[in-house]
């Protein structure tokens, strides 16, 4: 009765995804040659290197002689083996998704148990320094100030969502054989041909929910801010580009980015999945601690907004704010998606082969 129920909600979507296809292929092709260009010129060159580099420290061993003589508080703080404390490091500083593919290469030796690595990956997923502040803050919110502080919030969210999803399991789980380490040679061979079927996965998502940003667009194209958060739900990079061209006071800006950033948004999750599956590692804990993140990220950025003090040039260029009740739709539209992305996963993703539940 419930994959029936699926099928009929499904069948009507899956027409109107083909029927804006065929009317508008023009703008969708654009939209998913621009996404291409985006992975060819930005997205590659960057995290193709720091994914070649993790699966390099961790194939050849080199990750346990660089993080285990530092690595005891900050496993104590999380509830994690020392081993996963690379995991943690190099996802703060790299940017998604190289937390959870690095965290998957350990699993995969033997180096954390199943219980780490299935709560860790919502700690370890996370938007790089660079992108928060040369992007996000100097670009979009037309302040470093406020990329510095989007920074600050997100990895302190981070840490915060690693703590309170900590337990003892791991304590309590037999021990697990590590992996011999491999010979340079064959570390970087791997770590080449790990790296690269991660980069095709990345950009491929990329594309596809570049595709359907496009497509919320174009279907709610008198609602810029909904757009801009749906478009931050499902896609990061392209809806915190449009939420940056919308009527919002500056401090409110402050406010979604730092949500979006903390939730990252479907296509990131989708990414971190599609690593942690074929480990036959959970995603439910990592999408209800990237829920936890979000929200205390908006915590977090309240008081932290209070202090910007400047408003950016470009604010000014706004005749006027964003009507309450617009405010008040996007909200119920954010919520609205939140319950049927999760919902969907909860009911019918071990059936979709998605999500194995416990």
């Amino acid at each position: 009765m419930k994959r029936r129920m699926t099928e009929y909600l499904l069948f009507p979507f899956i027409l109107l995804v083909i029927s804006c296809m065929l009317t508008e292929s023009a703008m969708f092709s654009q939209a998913a040659f621009a996404a291409l260009k985006l992975c060819a010129t930005t997205l590659i060159p960057v995290l193709f290197p720091f994914s070649v580099l993790s699966g390099f420290l961790i194939f050849s061993g080199a990750a346990d002689r660089i993080f285990l003589p530092w690595a005891k508080l900050p496993a104590r703080l999380l509830g994690c083996e020392e081993q996963a404390v690379c995991a943690v490091f190099l996802g703060m500083l790299c940017g998604y998704p190289i937390g959870a593919v690095t965290l998957a290469a350990l699993y995969h030796s033997g180096a954390v148990s199943k219980s780490t690595a299935e709560r860790l990956p919502a700690c370890c997923t996370n938007a790089s320094p660079v992108f928060l502040i040369a992007v996000v803050g100097s670009r979009l919110l037309h302040s470093a100030k406020a990329g510095v502080m989007l920074l600050l919030i997100h990895i302190l969210a981070a840490v915060l969502t690693g703590i309170l999803m900590r337990t003892n399991d791991a304590s309590r789980c037999p021990e697990r054989q590590n992996a011999s380490a491999m010979l340079p040679a064959e570390a970087f061979t791997k770590a080449v041909q790990s790296g690269s079927m991660t980069m095709i996965s990345v950009s491929g998502f990329v594309i596809i929910f570049s595709v359907i940003c496009r497509m919320v667009c174009r279907i709610l194209p008198r609602q810029p801010v909904i757009s801009a958060v749906l478009c931050g739900l499902m896609e990061l990079t392209n809806g915190l580009y449009v939420l940056s061209e919308a009527a919002l006071d500056p401090r409110i800006k402050f406010l979604f980015f730092a949500v979006l950033t903390g939730f990252s948004g479907f296509c990131v999750h989708f990414q971190v999945l599609s690593c942690l599956l074929p480990e036959g590692i959970s995603g439910t804990t990592y999408l209800k601690g990237k829920l936890i993140h979000a929200v205390i990220s908006l915590l977090l950025a309240v008081p932290f907004s209070m202090t910007l003090t400047e408003i950016p040039a470009a604010a000014a260029a706004f005749s006027s704010p964003v009507p309450v009740s617009d405010f008040l739709l996007t909200a119920v539209w954010a919520i609205f998606s939140f319950a049927m992305f999760f919902t969907f996963l909860w009911k019918f993703a071990d059936r979709c082969a998605i999500i194995k539940k416990r």
